[in-house]
């Protein structure tokens, strides 16, 4: 792993629970690690947004994440990234790269985006309240679909190079995936 990636813990993280298995990232029950980890990351991100030009408070939609690993030495760090694009001319080297070239404008995962945005818009300019629903319900049913189909198409490989599971059975081994919220 790049070091550069790595973000060590500001906070004494010795008395803190760290479970042994991963959590359900789409539960609201986060554990203590990943909360430290999550503050911890908002506060660099506030620091290193002040290059972006773009301010968080006014603007909304990105997404950050924190993944909490453990090096072979028994010590603890996290790594953070951006789900998207950042705001035009905005780089950062401490972000894991994104999953998908960005350079090809292609993938499934761009279109399905951007059919969310499309409704997203409609919801925000519609002034009628069953329109209204009837697009949350439309957005929510794309958005639990393109998350199936990311699940079902983005494998992980151990060490070794060999393939060894798919997102989908590794957070919902044997289940059908739903959301809950909209």
């Amino acid at each position: 792993m790049n070091k550069q990636f790595l973000f060590k813990f500001k906070t004494d993280i010795s008395c803190v629970y760290i479970p042994s298995k991963l959590n359900n990232p789409f539960s609201s029950n986060l554990t203590e690690i990943a909360e430290i980890a999550a503050k911890e990351f908002q506060e660099f991100i506030t620091l290193e947004s002040k290059k972006w030009n773009y301010d968080f408070s006014v603007e909304r939609g990105k997404m950050f994440g924190v993944l909490v690993v453990k090096k072979k030495d028994n010590t603890y760090f996290y790594l953070g990234t951006v789900s998207g694009k950042l705001p035009k001319d905005g780089v950062c080297k401490r972000f894991i790269p994104s999953v998908f070239d960005e350079s090809v404008d292609d993938f499934f995962i761009n279109k399905g985006m951007a059919k969310l945005s499309e409704i997203g818009n409609k919801i925000k300019h519609s002034n009628n309240p069953s329109e209204i629903i009837f697009l949350k319900e439309k957005r929510k049913k794309k958005s639990a679909s393109l998350q199936k189909k990311l699940f079902e198409n983005y494998h992980f490989e151990n060490i070794s190079g060999k393939q060894k599971t798919s997102l989908r059975n590794l957070y919902f081994p044997e289940t059908t995936i739903s959301r809950t919220t909209a």
